[in-house]
């Protein structure tokens, strides 16, 4: 046998996950996606009127120990199946070989899409109110919140461009898209929070 024996390469690899997955830069950028999920509009809306509300303090460290018991863990349970299989809801659940999989993806597809439904009204109504107030610290007028009321016209409008904005961000994948505006905002919201 010959020293210049043709070697064949090793046979591909057999696996049906897509090649061509967005996926994030890097555990940063994970990090701050993560965070922009976790303390979504509704902690910054709804928050403090609950904290208020509901004890203070008290409220708080429930809140906190909730959060870092079920929700963190559930969601990073959830990125991960997603990570190792390669595959949307459905394709994830059965792949782990979850019993009733379709179903149960079905059901937190349809929870997001609720939760969606009416996110992108009140992500209008904290663009507009925000829009106003800024008109008005910019010109001194106090009357200048009449200029945009909280009609529903105006409502529609803002809820359109959120939508729209919205779908451009998914429509440019998660580096792109979510990285990049996860990136901005989330030190945007520290700075909101400090003013």
């Amino acid at each position: 046998m010959s020293r210049h024996t043709a070697t064949h390469p090793d046979p591909p690899r057999r696996d049906d996950r897509p090649r061509s997955q967005d996926a994030f830069s890097g555990a940063w950028a994970a990090a701050m996606a993560t965070a922009g999920v976790a303390i979504g509009l509704g902690n910054v809306w709804r928050f403090p009127y609950m904290m208020g509300e509901e004890g203070g303090g008290a409220f708080l460290v429930v809140y906190l120990l909730v959060v870092a018991v079920l929700g963190a863990p559930a969601l990073m349970a959830e990125w991960a199946l997603g990570r190792a299989t390669g595959r949307g809801p459905w394709g994830a659940y059965q792949r782990a070989g979850l019993p009733g999989a379709k179903l149960f993806a079905t059901l937190i597809l349809l929870s997001i899409a609720m939760a969606a439904s009416y996110y992108g009204v009140i992500v209008a109504q904290v663009l507009q109110d925000a829009m106003v107030y800024i008109a008005r610290a910019v010109s001194g007028d106090a009357s200048l919140g009449t200029l945009a009321p909280a009609s529903a016209g105006w409502t529609a409008a803002f809820t359109a461009v959120t939508i729209a904005v919205a779908a451009g961000v998914d429509a440019l994948g998660v580096r792109r898209g979510v990285e990049r505006l996860s990136k901005a905002a989330l030190p945007l919201t520290a700075l909101l929070f400090l003013v």
